[in-house]
């Protein structure tokens, strides 16, 4: 059992909860979690287990894993995380408008996050930056419709970079290095 606030929080076998200043620690039999709060969220997972979870559930299950708790887990983080950037707006904007559960934001979210890429964590943030400085621009020059360019960007993306800004940047640099790699080998061998 781990106390936070009045009431005990009923934990899971072997599951550890450290609170010490603004650091949570959560230990697990399979993983374990940091939380510092000027730093933001680390995750560390030794063996690989939510990345088998998402490839394959019916695997992990007949590898023995609980495939329902690691989902409930990454979910209930999720929605921890979600309702924190919820209440930091709310407390930023001082007021919530019906205009926020719009399908143009939740659009734009999507956008964001396809043009900057899939599966990293700067990638979406430089799609925001990116998304956000052209919908300024666009704005103020009044030339075209924002939600219109944003579709076209949408279907390129999905269409001619599927993977997104940052990866396609990484697959680019690993190609050029191999390529830079190539001849200094092949003039070592010839030589």
């Amino acid at each position: 059992m781990s106390r936070i606030g009045r009431k005990p929080i009923p934990l899971p076998k072997g599951v550890v909860v450290k609170i010490e200043g603004n650091t949570v620690a959560v230990q697990g039999p399979k993983g374990k979690l940091d939380t510092q709060l000027p730093r933001g969220i680390r995750m560390e997972q030794q063996d690989g287990t939510l990345v088998a979870v998402r490839e394959n559930e019916t695997r992990c299950e007949l590898l023995g894993y609980d495939v329902r708790l690691h989902k409930l887990l990454i979910f209930s983080l999720g929605g921890a995380i979600a309702g924190l950037a919820g209440s930091l707006f709310a407390n930023w904007g001082a007021f919530v408008s019906p205009n926020v559960f719009s399908l143009t934001t939740t659009s734009q979210i999507i956008i964001w996050v396809i043009v900057g890429g899939l599966g990293t964590l700067v990638g979406p943030i430089i799609g925001c930056v990116v998304m956000q400085y052209l919908a300024t621009e666009l704005g103020t020059q009044q030339l075209a419709n924002t939600s219109l360019i944003f579709g076209i960007i949408f279907l390129a993306f999905v269409l001619l970079v599927p993977r997104g800004i940052v990866p396609s940047l990484r697959v680019l640099r690993a190609r050029l290095s191999a390529a830079r790699a190539r001849p200094a080998a092949q003039a070592r061998h010839g030589a």
